[in-house]
């Protein structure tokens, strides 16, 4: 990527993300806002080409120019590209009380008309979700990671993954602190799948790097792999026949049947507490001594009587 001209730019587009926060810390009289993180392999002079050529609104084209930096691409690894990242990283750490639940759209540019819809579902969900959970520690996401290019070139059976025809591969969030909010939480992601599933490809297709905890068994191959799916069931068993790699939402064998699952289209409503429980169920172990006469005498010897 380094190149050995003096003005050296990381600029090529990762457009993310159109984010809604309704905790009072951002402000509930701000509207949603888009951001956009933006990578290019090249000059700078042309990015500012591209931008002049192809970005008709000038307000957007001014924006799209004034925040970025022609740096090297070592600098762009150690600096630019964490700082683009870090909210998501932080977001995973151990420090992070919230809990979220995801879900996965895959879509392409091929109709405008159909970008549009998909637009004005995702601004209306976002105004009803700030007018719906007002004064509520909760978050609704939307992020847009920007592909096709190079990686629409192999052909859909060249790799496990299917959907070459993607250019926007786009997950929803829903975060939330209180953990009696999750039964709501969970309602409205159901109304975003509803919204969104029928304009992803194939009325289907989800990307497996965010993986949707709540894909029903029978659902999730087909969502990820499309067509490759059988093909990947024939390698696994070649590879695996005993089945030892095993998660939920991996690969089948062929023969294997589908689990049960305990929600039908992607959550039950009525769901309150199940990831504060999950979360619990780790962290709480129970001891069980197998001599207490023993346990009495290891507490005695370090201070302890009957009265504490």
């Amino acid at each position: 990527m380094a190149r050995t001209e003096s003005e050296i730019g990381t600029f090529g587009i990762v457009a993310r993300r159109a984010r809604l926060d309704v905790p009072p810390r951002a402000g509930l009289g701000k509207p949603p806002g888009i951001r956009f993180n933006v990578s290019f392999d090249g000059l700078k002079r042309e990015y500012n080409r591209l931008i002049d050529h192809y970005i008709a609104h000038e307000e957007l084209k001014t924006q799209l120019k004034r925040r970025v930096l022609p740096e090297p691409s070592t600098r762009f690894l150690y600096e630019t590209l964490v700082g683009q990242w870090l909210e998501e990283m932080e977001r995973a750490y151990p420090s992070n009380k919230t809990y979220e639940l995801y879900s996965f759209f895959v879509f392409t540019n091929s109709d405008p008309a159909k970008l549009a819809t998909i637009t004005e579902l995702i601004s209306g969900l976002m105004t009803e979700f700030r007018t719906q959970f007002k004064g509520e520690k909760v978050t609704f996401l939307v992020t847009w990671i920007h592909s096709g290019g190079k990686a629409s070139e192999p052909p859909p059976e060249a790799t496990a993954y299917f959907w070459r025809e993607a250019v926007f591969h786009a997950y929803v969030t829903v975060e939330w602190v209180d953990k009696w909010m999750e039964g709501e939480m969970r309602a409205f992601l159901i109304k975003v799948k509803r919204a969104l599933r029928p304009h992803s490809l194939g009325q289907e297709a989800a990307f497996i790097n965010f993986p949707d905890r709540d894909f029903p068994s029978r659902l999730h191959e087909r969502a990820y792999f499309g067509d490759n799916t059988e093909e990947l069931r024939r390698i696994k068993q070649m590879w695996d026949p005993e089945g030892f790699f095993k998660w939920p939402q991996g690969v089948k064998r062929p023969g294997d049947p589908d689990e049960e699952d305990e929600e039908s289209d992607g959550g039950d409503e009525d769901q309150t507490d199940r990831l504060a429980s999950e979360q619990w169920a780790k962290r709480w172990k129970h001891d069980n001594p197998a001599d207490l006469e023993a346990e009495f005498a290891y507490l005695a010897e370090r201070g302890f009587d009957e009265d504490d």
